[in-house]
C-alpha cells in the first residue's frame, strides 16, 4: 500500500510540468485563480491538520508537524540563498516556489498516512496552485517542481501509512542490512520481526537542483531567413540560473529499468542588439531594450538494460524517447513576436556505475541523439553517498547541448551545471 500511495505521490508531481506553460513576458497577472491558489495553499495542510483530529491520529499530527517544519525551512532557506528574481522581477525570492511547497506538504501527507481517497484530490488541488503560481508570473516551471519535490520527500523523511496489516521496513546493523516486518493492529506496533533479505528497491524517485550556465543560446526564426540572435547576451538577471529536474525509475529486476525525467527550463531577461534584427518576420530596432523569454521544457523517458549486474561496477545501455517544447519570445515596444516548437526524438543512453565503497559511488551517464530535426547531447557525472538504504545524496555537473532546426525556428543551446542530487528508493 506504501508503495501505491508514494506513485501517487509521483505521477501528480509528473502533472506539474504540463500545467506549466509559458506566459507573459512581462507584466502582474493577478486575477481570481490566482486568489484561489493563495487560499489552497493553506487550505490543504490545515485540512490535513483538521483530519488528524478526525481520526484522534496524535502519531500522524507529530509526522505532518515535522514534515511541514522541515519543507518551510529549506524552502525559505533556498529562498535566502538562491536569490533569483522571479519573472515579473518584483522580487528575487522566486526559487523555490512556497505556495506550492505548502500545498504539497499537506497533500503528500494525506496520500502517504490516509492512502489516495485523501491524496489525490489533495494533490491536483496542490498541481493547480503551482498552476496559478506559473500564470501569475510569481514563479517559473522549476521553482514549482522544486517546491513539490521538496514537500514529497520532507514528508517522506516523516509520514508512514496509518492501517493494518503489515509493514516492511528497512534495518540496518552492524552486521547486515535488511528488511523488519512488523505486524500492525490499529496504531499498534508490535511484536513480530524477522530479518529477511537485502532491500532491493522497486522504485526511485530523485530530484536535483543546482546552478545553471548559461554558454551559448543561439535564436533564428524562421530558420531561412531570420536574423542568429545571441540570447546568451541577455544577462542582466538569468546568467547563471537555477536549473530543477525530477526522476522517477522502475526497476523490474537487476537487469531491467524504466525511468522517466522532467527537467523544466525558462529564462527572461532583457537586453539589446547591436544592430537591427529580423525575428519572426519582424524587424527589432538596435540599441533598444528588448525583453527575452526563452522556455525549454523536456520530458524524457527510456529503458536500460544492466550488462554487468554483479560486483562493484554497474554498465547499463538503452534508449528512449524525448519530447522537448521550445518557445520564444521577444518584446521591445509594440513589437511582440512569439515562436513555438513541440519536438519528439529518439535517443541512446549509456550509463556505468562504480561503488567506491559500501556507501559511496561514481555514476557516469551519457544520453544522445542526431535524429532528423533534434541533435542533444546530455552528459551527468554524480558522486552519490547512501545515508540509508533509501535515502542517498550525491553532487554532480551535468553538460548538455542541443540544436533544434525546423522551418519556423533555428537553435543552439549549451549550458553547463552544478547540481545537488537527492534520492529516495521505496
Amino acid at each position: 500500500m506504501g508503495i501505491r500511495r508514494k506513485l501517487t505521490s509521483v505521477v501528480l508531481c509528473a502533472s506539474l510540468g504540463a500545467l506549466s506553460s509559458p506566459s507573459l513576458v512581462s507584466g502582474d497577472t493577478t486575477d481570481d485563480l490566482e486568489d484561489v491558489g493563495d487560499v489552497l495553499q493553506l487550505a490543504i495542510p490545515l485540512a490535513a491538520l483538521g483530519i488528524t483530529y478526525a481520526k484522534d491520529d496524535k502519531e500522524g499530527r507529530q509526522q505532518l508537524a515535522k514534515g511541514v517544519g522541515t519543507t518551510f525551512l529549506t524552502v525559505q532557506s533556498l529562498k535566502f540563498l538562491v536569490e533569483k528574481w522571479r519573472p515579473n522581477y518584483s522580487a528575487d525570492n522566486s526559487f523555490p516556489s512556497g505556495h506550492t511547497a505548502a500545498a504539497f506538504s499537506g497533500a503528500a501527507f494525506l496520500q502517504t498516512r490516509y492512502g489516495s481517497s485523501y491524496g489525490v484530490p489533495a494533490y491536483l488541488l496542490a498541481s493547480f496552485v503551482g498552476y496559478t503560481r506559473v500564470r501569475a508570473e510569481k514563479h517559473f516551471s522549476d521553482d514549482v517542481l522544486a517546491g513539490a519535490s521538496i514537500a514529497m520527500l520532507s514528508n517522506w523523511l516523516y509520514a508512514t501509512p496509518l492501517e493494518n496489516g503489515v509493514r516492511v521496513l528497512p534495518t540496518v546493523s552492524q552486521d547486515a542490512v535488511g528488511l523488519q516486518v512488523s505486524m500492525l493492529t490499529g496504531s499498534n506496533k508490535s511484536a513480530e520481526t524477522k530479518e529477511t533479505e537485502p532491500f532491493k528497491p522497486r522504485f526511485r524517485f530523485s530530484f536535483s537542483f543546482g546552478a545553471s550556465s548559461l554558454d551559448n543560446n543561439d535564436v533564428r526564426s524562421p530558420s531561412s531567413t531570420g536574423s542568429q540572435l545571441d540570447l546568451e547576451q541577455f544577462d542582466t538577471f538569468s546568467n547563471p540560473t537555477t536549473s530543477s529536474a525530477a526522476s522517477f525509475e522502475y526497476f523490474m529486476s537487476d537487469r531491467h529499468e524504466f525511468y522517466a525525467v522532467l527537467n523544466p527550463l525558462e529564462v527572461r531577461d532583457e537586453g539589446t542588439f547591436s544592430n537591427p534584427v529580423r525575428f519572426d518576420g519582424t524587424v527589432y530596432p538596435a540599441n533598444t531594450t528588448t525583453a527575452m523569454d526563452y522556455v525549454m521544457n523536456e520530458i524524457r523517458g527510456g529503458y536500460l538494460y544492466n550488462v554487468v549486474p554483479e560486483g562493484r561496477f554497474d554498465l547499463k545501455i538503452g534508449g528512449g524517447l524525448t519530447f522537448q517544447n521550445t518557445y520564444v519570445r521577444l518584446v521591445s515596444g509594440n513589437l511582440d513576436r512569439e515562436v513555438e516548437s513541440n519536438d519528439f526524438a529518439p535517443y541512446a543512453s549509456i550509463h556505468a556505475t562504480y561503488e567506491l565503497s559500501d556507501r559511496l559511488e561514481f555514476q557516469l551517464g551519457v544520453d544522445g541523439t542526431s535524429f532528423d530535426s533534434v541533435e542533444f547531447l546530455d552528459a551527468v557525472a554524480l558522486l552519490s553517498y547512501e545515508l540509508t538504504p533509501q535515502w542517498d545524496i550525491g553532487v554532480g555537473v551535468q553538460s548538455f547541448s542541443r540544436k533544434l532546426d525546423v522551418a519556423e525556428l533555428e537553435n543552439k543551446y549549451d549550458a553547463t551545471s552544478v547540481f545537488l542530487n537527492v534520492g529516495y528508493s521505496f
